[in-house]
């Protein structure tokens, strides 16, 4: 079985085949905790955002010059 890495405790795990499979060369998480925590942080670094009328997305700074220059 392959070995990973997991990015949030780096602790070395094995996973299975298919698994490192379809990880196509990122390093899974060891356990399902790791993983919730792993699913935080990336959320976390999206920043706050608004959704426009026609579904794009823009930083709320980049809407209100949108509205001020119109």
């Amino acid at each position: 079985m392959p070995l990973h890495r997991c990015p949030i405790c780096n602790k070395a795990h094995e996973v299975s085949e298919a698994r490192a499979e379809f990880a196509y060369g990122r390093q899974l998480s060891c356990s399902p905790e790791c993983e919730s925590l792993r699913r935080r942080r990336s959320r976390a670094g999206y920043g706050p955002f608004c959704i426009l009328s026609d579904s794009t997305h823009q930083t709320p700074q980049a809407a209100a010059r949108r509205q001020a220059v119109s």
